[in-house]
């Protein structure tokens, strides 16, 4: 016959005072946990809003700030680093129709990664394969750089063809440039 175990009961940690004796302080036992289940619930509800309060209040004042710090121009004026400046065209494809734009943006930033400000930045234009004379036309829509070191431009065309255009700043190139594609 097997014998099933028995479960062990605890001892009190205080015994039971006996009929007669002095009352002796007693320790209550508890056999709860610190919390009920209910109020478990909400401390993890009222820590829960706590803890996306303070996630709201984070995102909305200390990483602003840190974001315009690294994205504000840089106080030597003037100071800039082709090697951080770059330029992208949107969209690279248009219409050949003198309607259709590409719009060239240029970035100019210092060794840090923040704008350079007030420079006077330009755009040129080739034919890629070099057997088209018609060149786009190019309209400056912001030629100085704004506190982000951004400069703007538009490119309109009548002839279809591929065309690459570089940025420059004082006759220096940016490192890469842009090809674009009229049809």
């Amino acid at each position: 016959m097997a014998e099933t175990a028995q479960p062990i009961k605890p001892t009190p940690l205080v015994q039971p005072a006996q009929p007669g004796a002095p009352a002796a302080a007693s320790v209550p036992q508890s056999t709860k946990q610190p919390f009920p289940k209910k109020r478990r619930g909400w401390i993890m509800a009222v820590l829960g809003i706590f803890l996306l309060l303070a996630l709201f209040y984070l995102a909305n004042t200390v990483v602003p700030r840190v974001l315009l710090y690294f994205s504000q121009a840089s106080n030597a004026p003037g100071e800039f680093s082709l090697g951080n400046s770059y330029v992208f065209g949107s969209p690279l494809v248009a219409q050949a129709n003198g309607q259709d734009k590409i719009r060239v943006t240029a970035f100019l930033l210092d060794d840090k990664g923040r704008g350079v400000p007030g420079r006077q930045i330009e755009l040129a234009v080739k034919a890629k394969k070099g057997g088209e004379s018609v060149l786009p036309q190019i309209k400056a829509v912001q030629a100085l750089s704004d506190n982000f070191g951004r400069v703007v431009f538009e490119l309109v065309s009548t002839v279809e063809g591929q065309f690459v255009a570089a940025a420059s700043i004082s006759g220096l190139e940016f490192p890469q440039a842009v090809t674009l594609t009229f049809r």
